[in-house]
């Protein structure tokens, strides 16, 4: 995104052909931004949903660096805004960044899903382990 000429990689590249050939109604990103993890959430509205379990602001150029994967793609308005998403905080220094971002994700796209909070984190943890071997031994 910040070269000039702007150029696709091969993984936006290959993200902009699935959504042109398909009608994806949500999409879920997790990013890695100094040695820690948010997440975002598109669903074709004028918001982009952002949560950060440190309670920390959206990048500032994700608007653009996301309007622009869409740019073309008719079906997939771009969003005009960035909206904080409604999720526990972390303690500091637990490291459960990425399980909160995951379940931010995961839960806007099934509302079966718990919300993670800090109390029950390490539960949730355990969970995503298992989830992670059960995946590993049957691939």
């Amino acid at each position: 995104y910040a070269q000039q000429p702007q150029v696709f990689s091969q993984n936006i590249a290959a993200l902009r052909d699935r959504l042109h050939g398909s009608d994806v109604q949500t999409m879920g990103f997790i990013v890695w931004d100094n040695n820690h993890f948010a997440a975002y959430f598109y669903n074709k509205s004028t918001q982009l949903l952002h949560n950060d379990s440190m309670g920390r602001e959206p990048a500032s150029d994700v608007l653009n660096i996301f309007s622009w994967i869409l740019t073309g793609l008719s079906n997939y308005p771009p969003p005009r805004s960035v909206q904080k998403g409604a999720l526990a905080l972390q303690s500091s220094g637990s490291g459960s960044c990425g399980i909160a971002a995951h379940n931010f994700v995961e839960s806007l796209v099934d509302e079966s899903v718990p919300y993670w909070d800090n109390v029950s984190s390490l539960e949730f943890r355990k969970k995503a382990l298992q989830e992670m071997i059960i995946y590993h031994d049957a691939a």
